[in-house]
Order: structure tokens, then sequence, then C-alpha cells
């Protein structure tokens, strides 16, 4: 019999799992070149023909140091085990924080979930890695341009920092997202030891959009892989919480009070830091956006993930 509970869980359940593939997909949004991606749209928006080169030079160098691109086996390495982690925080937290209400239920949920969490996190753990390996190449890529731009930038900025040098230059190309690309973007990192320093300049700036151009598809394609991966990811977990909660009708059925169980199921086990803060609200802020959303979705979901 299904009991009057039920739809409460599942109703919770559904606002949970919307909410956790935004903070997926925003996750992914910071990698590192996603960061940079950001960075680069920002200053194209702001630098125009009547920045003096001095500030230009001071804004390109803040993009290029203010982000930290790993070598790709260490990213995607570090962002496939926090997926993994997102896995292992699921049904089986939710049976830590049952067993502190009634602590003899403990072998029977985890007897009926039985090894499926384990295989469902290793499985998805390989997923994550094999859709943003996909993209590897193009993070190798942008990694080198990356690497070039940062060990040239000291000429770059001694150049243009120069009282009265060139001031017709605009040291960037001004198609970004679509601009200085294909064969004659290629002419951008070659023989830049050799170029003078006009040259040198051009060729610099265009580089830095291709880099940009660069961070910004690696996103963008690497989210579309994802966004797959984690629809599948938010199917299983939806199929392992009606497992548990089919336990806990069944322990209702043998005159269990599960209201408790409830209760624990809306509450968090430890206060989100910062860093968790932030992500969460700018993925509630991302549904909000979304008119489909009813409003009060969203207040549930705040109050589920204790920022109501």
């Amino acid at each position: 019999m299904r009991h009057e509970l039920r739809p409460s869980f599942e109703r919770d359940l559904e606002d949970s799992l919307l909410f956790l593939k935004e903070v997926l997909l925003v996750a992914w949004r910071f990698n590192p070149a996603g960061i940079a991606a950001y960075g680069c749209k920002q200053l194209f928006e702001t630098v125009s023909e009547s920045t003096p080169n001095d500030q230009r030079a001071a804004m390109f160098g803040e993009v290029l140091s203010g982000v930290e691109i790993a070598p790709v086996e260490n990213f995607e390495n570090d962002f496939s085990n926090a997926i993994e982690e997102v896995c292992n925080g699921g049904v089986s937290k939710v049976i830590s924080s049952a067993v502190k209400v009634y602590p003899q239920i403990e072998s029977f949920l985890r007897e009926s979930i039985g090894t499926e969490e384990t295989a469902f996190t290793a499985s998805f753990k390989r997923m994550t890695l094999s859709a943003i390996q996909k993209q590897r190449s193009h993070y190798e890529e942008l990694y080198s341009y990356h690497l070039q731009l940062i060990e040239f930038f000291p000429r770059y900025e001694s150049i243009m920092s120069r009282s009265g040098f060139l001031d017709s230059i605009v040291g960037f190309a001004a198609g970004f997202f679509g601009g200085y690309l294909g064969a004659a973007g290629a002419e951008a990192w070659g023989n830049w030891r050799n170029s003078n320093d006009q040259e040198f300049c051009m060729k610099f700036g265009n580089a830095f959009e291709q880099f940009a151009q660069s961070c910004f598809d690696y996103t963008v394609q690497g989210e579309e892989a994802l966004s797959l991966v984690f629809d599948r990811l938010i199917d299983e977990a939806r199929r392992l919480h009606q497992l548990l909660f089919d336990c806990y009708e069944q322990l209702a059925g043998a005159g269990w009070d599960i209201a408790p169980l409830y209760k624990c199921y809306r509450s968090l086990d430890e206060p989100l830091d910062n860093n968790t803060k932030q992500l969460f609200e700018i993925a509630i802020g991302n549904l909000e956006e979304n008119r489909s959303i009813h409003y009060r979705t969203i207040e549930n979901i705040r109050s589920l993930v204790g920022l109501s």
C-alpha cells in the first residue's frame, strides 16, 4: 500500500534531481577553460580602440594569470573524481542519516540497495571521464596556447607600455568568437621570437583571441557531451531513491513511524561551506531564469539545500 508520505518524498526527490543537474552543469562551466573564456569575453566587451595600450596589456595579463590550466590528465582526473564524490554522496548518505534515527534498520536498508550504488558510482565516473576525454585534443590545444601566451606576455606588456608606441594597434582581433581563425589563424602562433614589435603585438592579440575561442569551444562541446551523461546519472539516482522509498514503505507496513525519516531526508548533515553556497546560488539563479519552473519548486530547493 502506498504510504501517505510517498508523494512528499518523491516531490523532494524530483526537485533535488532538477537542482543536481544544474549544479553539475555549473560545476563543469567552472572548469579552467570556462573561467578563461568568461574572463576573455569580459575583456573584449570592455576594451576598445580608445583603451590605452598599457591598460589593455594589463587586462590581458589579468586574464592569463587569473586561471590555472592544469595538464590534461590532471584536469580530467580531478573532474571525474568530483563526479564520483557526488555519486557517493547520494543514497548512501541518505541511509547514513536514516540510521541515526533508527540504527536497527541499517542492515535492512543496505542489503536492499546492495551493491547497486557502488556499481552506479563507478559506471558514471567512467562515463564522465570518457565524455571529457573526447574533447582532449581541444584541451591540449588551449593548454599549449596558454603556455605560449604566458611565456611571451612580458614582451607584449613591455612593448605596449612604451609611451606613444603604435597607438593605432588595437592589439586584439575584433571578431571574438568567430574572427581570426583557420590557416591565417595558425600564423598567429608562429615565429614570435623573430617578429618585429608591430608584427609580434598583432600576432599576440590574434593568438589571444584564438585562445579565448578554444576555451569557449571546449566548454560548450564538453557540456553537450556531459549533459547526456548527467541525464543518465539523474535517471539512475531516481531509481535508487525509489528503491529506498520502497524500503521505507515496508518499514511503515511493519509498524515503523517513517515521519522522522522524511524529516531527516529534508535535512543537511553539515552546514554548507562558502564555495558550495556560491555554487548552489548560481545554480538556483539559473533555475529562477527558467519561467517553466514554478516558484514553489525553487523555494523547496532552497529549503532542501539549506539556503532558505
